[in-house]
Parts: structure tokens; sequence; C-alpha cells
């Protein structure tokens, strides 16, 4: 257990110094920034915590040793793990800052002029209230079984947990209505990101306006969907958008402000329940639980899954994920009765090992993005998906910003996200629904690219 202590110290120290180089190289807020200090947070600072309450009794020794099988083998299986992730780690830094180029990069360069770049603020401004249309119908229509949006919230908790009252045939509305979080983006970035000066106070106003309506119907939709972690999320990506584009001249200060944040979005974590709770029934319930031990109940399923994968591997107990996991990924948009059967989403597959079964009691356990890459192709997978990542990872952090990339912005601020939640929560299948309101959005900017562009030729 000691030996397991000093590597998660290491490795803590040195994710912790790779993070705080990037700031100090790049000064801004990039994808590699957020993505390597979410991994200081999942495979450093939280193992650490979780070993020194081991090692010195702490306060939640009991529900930890509850969780996690101690024996020679368990603990031989956490520092193989925390290995493995240190591996990730090095390849994912070495594939960001590897100077070979893939060949593709042409083509996603054009990607970027042609589908996320709307040269007219008016246009991008069109784009924006039909994008919020689409977004309100479909919170309509998600909502429409329960008879409206305020029925949903107060059944939210129970409808979250699967055993809501309401049979909801329109529940894949959910999807698009997500639509309500990007148009917060979309409108915030016209009316400050946008750097024309040809802008009119008419389209100002409409802007603000819009706005407004994305803002009131985003507070609806996270509170129908009771997702403590997506309204966090949701916070930190409007942070992100504030600075987007601008340089951090007081690294110092940035630093200082960055850990504000985590400890100000940890106690949101813990609070959100009780914050949620207030909200719908107008009555303030404290869960009574520390900030550290919040943290560890709240991420517990980090380490766990992390041990379940690496001893459920050793003794042959599930095979290689992959196909599971591409197949679920690339079938995540189709209705149930559609989807192909004989493959299981993997973050079932690793509630299984832990408890036998999918009982509502304890719900999913999710994978982090090294349990996810174990489960499908163990070391292999970490290799590749770190590889993989690191190059995702910079190719996103080249997207550059200027009069004429308002989309691009905004649907940075939504990627942002993305690699907030994938390091912790990471599967093939949630990445695929996730860029299921994003697609919505390329194609209706495609589509409005289109017809004004025909509309100039006929002119």
């Amino acid at each position: 257990m000691t030996f397991l202590f000093l590597i998660c110290v290491i490795c803590t120290l040195i994710y912790t110094i790779c993070t705080v180089r990037e700031l100090y190289h790049k000064k801004e807020i990039t994808g590699f920034f957020i993505a390597s200090a979410m991994y200081d947070l999942v495979f450093g600072i939280l193992p650490t915590i979780i070993v020194a309450q081991l090692l010195w009794d702490g306060d939640e020794i009991r529900f930890l040793q509850g969780i996690l099988d101690l024996t020679s083998d368990g603990i031989y299986a956490l520092i193989y793990y925390y290995l493995l992730s240190f591996l990730g780690f090095a390849i994912l830094y070495l594939s960001y800052h590897s100077k070979i180029n893939i060949r593709f990069k042409a083509v996603s360069n054009q990607v970027d002029k042609s589908s996320l770049k709307n040269n007219s603020s008016r246009n991008f401004l069109l784009l924006s209230w039909i994008s919020l249309l689409v977004g309100i119908i479909s919170l309509y229509l998600w909502s429409s079984a329960y008879g409206s949006i305020f029925n949903l919230i107060v059944e939210a908790n129970a409808v979250r947990s699967g055993v809501g009252s309401v049979t909801n045939s329109l529940a894949f509305f959910k999807h698009p209505a997500r639509l309500v979080l990007i148009c917060n983006f979309l409108f915030f970035t016209y009316l400050f990101k946008n750097k024309s000066s040809k802008k009119q106070l008419f389209y100002k106003f409409y802007g603000f306006i819009g706005l407004l309506i994305a803002l009131s119907g985003s507070i609806l939709f996270l509170l129908a969907n009771d997702g403590r972690l997506t309204i966090v999320l949701y916070i930190l990506a409007i942070l992100w958008l504030s600075t987007a584009g601008k340089k951090i001249h007081h690294i110092q200060r940035m630093v200082f402000g960055g850990i504000g944040v985590i400890f100000i979005s940890l106690f949101l974590l813990n609070e959100m329940d009780s914050i949620t709770h207030f909200i719908r029934f107008g009555e303030w319930i404290d869960n009574g639980k520390s900030l550290a031990s919040s943290m560890i109940h709240e991420l517990s399923f980090l380490p766990l899954g992390a041990q379940t994968s690496i001893l459920a591997g050793w003794n042959n107990e599930v095979g290689l994920t992959f196909f599971d996991d591409l197949v679920t990924g690339l079938c995540a948009w189709l209705p149930s009765s559609l989807k192909p059967s004989g493959y299981d989403d993997v973050w079932s597959i690793n509630t299984i090992l832990i408890w036998g079964d999918l009982s509502l009691s304890h719900g999913q356990y999710p994978c982090s993005f090294i349990t996810q890459a174990y489960y499908d192709l163990r070391v292999i997978g970490i290799v590749l998906y770190s590889w993989g990542a690191g190059k995702v990872l910079k190719r996103i952090d080249q997207w550059s910003f200027d009069d004429s990339s308002l989309l691009t912005i905004s649907l940075k601020a939504v990627i942002m996200e993305f690699i907030l939640r994938g390091v912790a929560y990471f599967s093939f299948y949630d990445i695929m629904l996730g860029l299921f309101p994003i697609v919505i959005v390329i194609i209706l900017s495609t589509m409005l690219q289109l017809l004004f562009s025909k509309r100039k030729i006929a002119e």
C-alpha cells in the first residue's frame, strides 16, 4: 500500500508540473491543458487521497474498505492500473507535442474553413435562432408526456433513475433538446466574440433576446435532466468561452484562479442536489458531507472500475470489448428497436462485473478513459487511444479564431465540455450522443451556406 501511495504521489507531481507548464507555455486555456488537469485529478489527486485514507485510517476508510479489494491481488491491480495510467499520459503528452503530421491535415483544414466557418455574422445570428427553435421544440416534445417541462422537473430524479411513472414515447427528443445549451454559446459568441465593427444595434438586440431565451431554456433542460456534472460542466464551458482567444499575461493569478475554480466546482457538485431540490420545492436539505468525503463518494466509481477492469482481465472474466464499444457507439442515434443485438454497452459490462447486475439501486458505473481503453483492447488500447487523443487535442487547439470563425468558437466550447467530461466518463457511445446536437448545428449551418450562396449566384 505504501508503494501504491508513492506511485500516486509521483504521478500527481508529474501531471501537475506538465499541466502548469502547458499554461505557462501557451498562456491560454487549451484543450490539452484541460485534459491534463482532469487527468491529474482522476489519475493523480483522487487516488492519492484515497490511498492516504486507507494508510492513515481516514474518515472514509470504512466506505473504501467496503468497495475496494484490499487483498494483495487487489493492491497489485491498482499498482498496475496507475502505472498504465502513467504510460497513457506519457503517450498522450508525446503525441500532442510530436511534430509528426497526419496526412489528412489538409482535409481537416478544409473542413475548418468550410463547415465550421460562417463569413456573415447575420447568417450566424439566423443559424443561432433556427437552432434555438429546434431546441425549444424538442424540449417541449420531450416533456410533453409529463404534461409540461415543469412537471418533468419535479419528477426529474425519478426519471433519471429509471423509476418514473410515465412511459415517454418521445424520450428521443431529449438529445436534440440539448441544442438549447449550445445556443447559449452561439448567442454569447455573437454578442461578445464578434469583432466586426459593422454590427448594428438592431441585431445586437435580437442576439441579446436570443441569449435570454437560450439561457432560460438551458436552465429548464438542466433541471429536467437532473445531472449535477452536466450543470457544472455547462458553467465551466461558459467560463472558458469568456476567455477564448485571449492570452493570459498573469500566469500566477491564473493558477490561483484555476485552483479556486476547481474548489468552487467541487463545492457545486457537493451541494448540487441541495440546490436543485431547493429550486424545485423551495426547501433546503443539507447532505451533511464534507467536500473531501463528497469527492470520494462521488468519484469512487473511478478506482473501483480501475481495479475491476484489471482483475477481470487477469482472471479472463471479460474478453476484449472493442466491438461492443464501436457498435453501440455507431448505433447510439438509432431507436432501441433498430439497434443490433449481441453488443453490450461497456459501462453496463463494468457495472455487472462490479455488482453482478444492472439494478436501479446502484445505477450504471461509467468507465474512465484508461478503464475503457483497457476493457476494449487492454494495453494496446491504452497506447492507441492515448496517441489518438493527443492528435485530436492538437488538432482542436490549432483551430484559429477570427471574424469568420464564430461557429468554430461556439462549437469549441462544447468540445471543451467533452474534454472535461471525457477523462472520467469515456465511451464511444457517450461521445456519439454528445455529438448529436453538434451535428444538427453543422447541418443547419451547411444548409444556410448553400442557400445563401445559391441566392448570391442567382443575383
